[in-house]
């Protein structure tokens, strides 16, 4: 009896060892098809998109579609629906994201070095961009008026100069 009850325990053991080698090959394979999607995006919105749909809670969510599936057609239904799910949701993320990252003039990218985070999060772009531009904008107005007042400085002393000597 006790050698039976043996056997049953190792085969039950096994049984549920390759269950869980099937549900973690099934959620692999979508894992996999999920991260060859995400690399073809472009790569400031696909680090972008790693910062707002991280990959563990992508695998969470992969995993979480798993649970109370005893059959293998519901499994993988379950898992591909899920996949869909997030695939869609990658691509309503890189539309709004690309979106975003176009908001941004070219002539001032130099102005948004936290680019990433600003597409990322949800905040109004519109009023950061103007008030950076508007800096911007304000400093290089201030520049050129400073180097305009250096030149004109610099004219009247050398005219002054070129007068004394003439007067001597």
């Amino acid at each position: 009896a006790e050698t039976f009850r043996q056997e049953r325990l190792k085969r039950k053991k096994l049984v549920e060892t390759k269950e869980a080698e099937i549900k973690q090959s099934i959620v692999n394979a979508a894992l996999d098809e999920i991260t060859s999607v995400r690399s073809k995006y472009a790569s400031s919105v696909s680090l972008a998109l790693e910062q707002t749909m991280p990959k563990s809670a992508i695998t969470n969510r992969l995993e979480e579609a798993t649970k109370n599936k005893r059959k293998l057609d519901g499994l993988v239904k379950s898992v591909n629906a899920e996949k869909t799910l997030i695939l869609a949701e990658l691509a309503q993320e890189s539309a709004r994201i690309t979106a975003r990252l176009k908001m941004i003039p070219v002539a001032y990218e130099h102005l948004f070095r936290d680019a990433l985070q600003l597409v990322a999060g949800t905040d109004d772009l519109e009023p950061i961009i103007a008030e950076r531009v508007n800096a911007e904008q304000q400093r290089e107005a201030e520049l050129k008026a400073k180097a305009e007042e250096e030149a004109k400085v610099k004219a009247e002393s050398q005219a002054v100069t070129s007068e004394m000597e003439t007067q001597s």
